[in-house]
Protein backbone atom coordinates (compact mmCIF):
# COMPACT_ATOMS: atom_id res chain seq x y z
CA UNK A 1 0.00 0.00 0.00
CA UNK A 2 2.97 2.32 0.59
CA UNK A 3 3.97 2.22 -3.06
CA UNK A 4 0.57 3.41 -4.23
CA UNK A 5 0.59 6.35 -1.82
CA UNK A 6 4.18 7.21 -2.78
CA UNK A 7 3.19 7.20 -6.44
CA UNK A 8 0.15 9.30 -5.62
CA UNK A 9 2.38 11.83 -3.84
CA UNK A 10 4.65 11.99 -6.89
CA UNK A 11 1.64 12.46 -9.12
CA UNK A 12 0.27 15.16 -6.83
CA UNK A 13 3.63 16.90 -6.94
CA UNK A 14 3.69 16.79 -10.74
CA UNK A 15 0.15 18.15 -10.94
CA UNK A 16 1.06 20.96 -8.56
CA UNK A 17 4.18 21.82 -10.61
CA UNK A 18 2.17 21.87 -13.83
CA UNK A 19 -0.45 24.17 -12.31
CA UNK A 20 2.26 26.44 -10.94
CA UNK A 21 3.98 26.61 -14.31
CA UNK A 22 0.71 27.37 -16.09
CA UNK A 23 -0.08 30.20 -13.67
CA UNK A 24 3.46 31.55 -14.14
CA UNK A 25 2.92 31.51 -17.90
CA UNK A 26 -0.29 33.53 -17.48
CA UNK A 27 1.42 36.06 -15.18
CA UNK A 28 4.40 36.29 -17.52
CA UNK A 29 2.19 36.89 -20.54
CA UNK A 30 0.31 39.63 -18.63
CA UNK A 31 3.55 41.51 -17.92
CA UNK A 32 4.81 41.40 -21.51
CA UNK A 33 4.48 44.38 -23.83
CA UNK A 34 1.82 43.68 -26.48
CA UNK A 35 4.44 43.03 -29.19
CA UNK A 36 5.69 39.99 -27.26
CA UNK A 37 2.44 38.44 -25.99
CA UNK A 38 2.13 34.79 -26.94
CA UNK A 39 5.58 34.65 -28.52
CA UNK A 40 7.50 33.12 -25.62
CA UNK A 41 7.14 29.80 -23.86
CA UNK A 42 8.32 29.16 -20.32
CA UNK A 43 10.57 26.12 -20.15
CA UNK A 44 11.74 26.27 -16.54
CA UNK A 45 11.93 28.39 -13.42
CA UNK A 46 14.58 27.39 -10.91
CA UNK A 47 16.89 29.17 -8.50
CA UNK A 48 15.88 32.61 -9.74
CA UNK A 49 16.43 31.77 -13.41
CA UNK A 50 13.51 31.84 -15.81
CA UNK A 51 14.23 29.94 -19.01
CA UNK A 52 12.19 30.90 -22.06
CA UNK A 53 11.95 29.77 -25.67
CA UNK A 54 11.12 31.96 -28.65
CA UNK A 55 11.08 31.40 -32.40
CA UNK A 56 13.77 33.85 -33.57
CA UNK A 57 16.97 35.57 -32.53
CA UNK A 58 15.50 38.91 -33.64
CA UNK A 59 12.59 38.48 -31.21
CA UNK A 60 15.01 37.55 -28.43
CA UNK A 61 17.14 40.65 -29.09
CA UNK A 62 14.10 42.95 -29.06
CA UNK A 63 12.95 41.39 -25.80
CA UNK A 64 16.31 42.07 -24.15
CA UNK A 65 15.56 45.82 -24.31
CA UNK A 66 12.46 45.42 -22.10
CA UNK A 67 13.72 42.50 -20.03
CA UNK A 68 14.46 44.47 -16.84
CA UNK A 69 10.99 46.02 -16.85
CA UNK A 70 9.38 42.60 -17.33
CA UNK A 71 11.47 41.10 -14.50
CA UNK A 72 10.50 43.84 -12.03
CA UNK A 73 6.79 43.63 -12.94
CA UNK A 74 6.82 39.85 -12.71
CA UNK A 75 8.68 39.87 -9.40
CA UNK A 76 5.95 42.10 -7.96
CA UNK A 77 3.34 39.52 -8.99
CA UNK A 78 5.13 36.34 -7.83
CA UNK A 79 6.43 37.63 -4.48
CA UNK A 80 8.06 35.95 -2.41
CA UNK A 81 9.60 34.11 -5.39
CA UNK A 82 12.14 36.18 -7.27
CA UNK A 83 13.44 36.16 -10.84
CA UNK A 84 17.04 37.29 -11.02
CA UNK A 85 17.75 36.48 -14.65
CA UNK A 86 16.05 35.35 -17.82
CA UNK A 87 17.70 32.91 -20.17
CA UNK A 88 16.25 32.75 -23.67
CA UNK A 89 16.69 29.89 -26.10
CA UNK A 90 15.87 30.27 -29.77
CA UNK A 91 13.96 27.39 -31.30
CA UNK A 92 12.76 28.18 -34.83
CA UNK A 93 9.24 27.02 -35.60
CA UNK A 94 9.26 23.60 -37.18
CA UNK A 95 12.93 22.99 -36.40
CA UNK A 96 12.14 19.96 -34.28
CA UNK A 97 8.84 18.83 -35.67
CA UNK A 98 7.90 15.18 -35.67
CA UNK A 99 6.70 15.34 -39.25
CA UNK A 100 8.24 12.99 -41.75
CA UNK A 101 10.40 14.72 -44.34
CA UNK A 102 8.63 15.48 -47.57
CA UNK A 103 9.64 13.04 -50.27
CA UNK A 104 10.54 14.68 -53.52
CA UNK A 105 10.29 12.54 -56.61
CA UNK A 106 13.74 11.44 -57.60
CA UNK A 107 14.87 12.17 -61.09
CA UNK A 108 17.14 9.68 -62.80
CA UNK A 109 20.78 10.73 -62.79
CA UNK A 110 22.67 10.59 -66.06
CA UNK A 111 26.39 10.37 -66.70
CA UNK A 112 28.30 11.84 -69.57
CA UNK A 113 29.50 9.33 -72.17
CA UNK A 114 33.08 10.00 -71.11
CA UNK A 115 32.37 9.12 -67.45
CA UNK A 116 30.42 6.04 -68.50
CA UNK A 117 33.43 4.88 -70.56
CA UNK A 118 35.73 5.40 -67.55
CA UNK A 119 33.39 3.27 -65.39
CA UNK A 120 33.36 0.48 -68.00
CA UNK A 121 37.16 0.51 -68.16
CA UNK A 122 37.44 0.34 -64.39
CA UNK A 123 34.93 -2.53 -64.33
CA UNK A 124 37.13 -4.46 -66.81
CA UNK A 125 40.17 -4.13 -64.54
CA UNK A 126 38.57 -5.09 -61.25
CA UNK A 127 38.56 -8.60 -59.84
CA UNK A 128 35.64 -7.99 -57.45
CA UNK A 129 32.54 -9.32 -59.23
CA UNK A 130 30.06 -7.28 -57.16
CA UNK A 131 31.96 -4.06 -57.79
CA UNK A 132 32.24 -4.92 -61.49
CA UNK A 133 28.47 -5.41 -61.71
CA UNK A 134 27.74 -2.10 -59.94
CA UNK A 135 30.19 -0.16 -62.11
CA UNK A 136 28.61 -1.54 -65.26
CA UNK A 137 25.12 -0.64 -63.99
CA UNK A 138 26.28 2.90 -63.31
CA UNK A 139 27.84 3.12 -66.75
CA UNK A 140 24.41 2.49 -68.30
CA UNK A 141 23.12 5.82 -66.92
CA UNK A 142 24.48 7.91 -69.77
CA UNK A 143 23.10 11.12 -71.31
Amino acid sequence: MKRLSAKSNNLQSLIKQAASRKSLEVLFDETLPSAFKGKFQINAFSQGRLTLTCSSAALMTKFRFSQEQVISMLNAKIHPERIEQIKIKVRPKGAFSNKAPIDTPSTPKHLSKKNAQILREEAEHTDDLKLKKILLQLARHTD
